[in-house]
């Protein structure tokens, strides 16, 4: 495990424990204003105090250290543990270390390396950070990557592959809490014919909605008609109708034997004519 994944993993098993401490000893919020101005005058939590102490001294520890990825990544995590109690100072934070994760961006054009825990510039994990606590920000910052590569050789390698995993990333993170805006991050894989990560979506968005999920699955078929699908995207097409297609033969689920092999999945009329 590198330096900065090492640090990066280890930084919040340390603070985040502080910081749930605090939370439980803060006095609870009060709605008023006049509760809340008496609140405000009142000292500061000790423990909340302590713990901003101490991200104050690693923000200042950091400054030392030689290697400007790893000073990207501790101020990230720092800035994802303040939300929560000062968004406003979380925000300033996030958006300087990003401006420095462009710049190390640029400078380090060598094509990831497989085996590591993250083979993704700082850029990547500081937008991933940003998603839980700001899903629009995190949009816009995944979209100014431009569009994503419509051959499967060119997704595979350097600021590509890194496009279609923070797409890949923002897609599953709206699939449980926002279908639609799902299927709207969805829907550049179904553009560029990117069709192995749409059909994993697809599958995952379909729970929520089945109905928009089948009216993307339309477009993508349609897409697909236009070149030359492999054989992996026709299966893949083939299963999202037949869930049991290729069982014993193509593919062998655990529990395959006891699926009926006539099963068909609800789904919406116009999906007949596309087999």
């Amino acid at each position: 495990m590198n330096r900065v994944t090492k640090t990066a993993c280890t930084f919040p098993l340390i603070a985040t424990p502080l910081l749930a401490t605090a939370a439980q000893n803060a006095p609870a919020k009060r709605p008023s204003t006049e509760q809340a101005a008496s609140e405000k005058a009142q000292p500061r939590n000790p423990v909340l105090q302590r713990v901003t102490s101490v991200l104050d001294q690693v923000l200042e520890a950091q400054k030392t250290f030689a290697d400007e990825n790893l000073r990207v990544m501790i101020q990230a995590h720092v800035a994802d543990i303040l939300w929560s109690y000062d968004e406003p100072r979380a925000r300033r934070i996030f958006g300087d270390i990003l401006q420095i994760a462009e710049k190390l961006a640029d400078q380090d054009a060598s094509p990831p390396q497989v085996g590591v825990v993250s083979v993704y510039p700082v850029r990547t994990q500081v937008i991933r950070l940003i998603l839980p606590h700001d899903s629009d920000w995190a949009t816009r910052l995944v979209e100014s990557r431009g569009g994503i590569a419509t051959d499967l050789k060119s997704r595979s390698t350097g600021k590509n592959r890194e496009r279609t995993q923070l797409q890949l990333q923002l897609a599953i993170y709206f699939a449980q809490r926002d279908p639609q805006r799902a299927l709207n991050a969805a829907k550049p894989f179904a553009e560029s014919g990117d069709f192995n990560n749409l059909m994993m979506l697809l599958g995952m968005v379909r729970f929520k909605d089945a109905r928009a999920a089948d009216d993307l699955f339309l477009q993508a078929v349609a897409k697909a008609r236009l070149g030359q699908p492999s054989f992996e995207d026709i299966r893949k097409f083939a299963s999202y109708v037949f869930p049991s297609f290729g069982e014993g033969v193509l593919r062998f689920s655990p529990d395959g034997s006891k699926r009926d092999p006539l099963l068909l999945r609800t789904v919406v009329p116009q999906l007949w004519s596309s087999f």
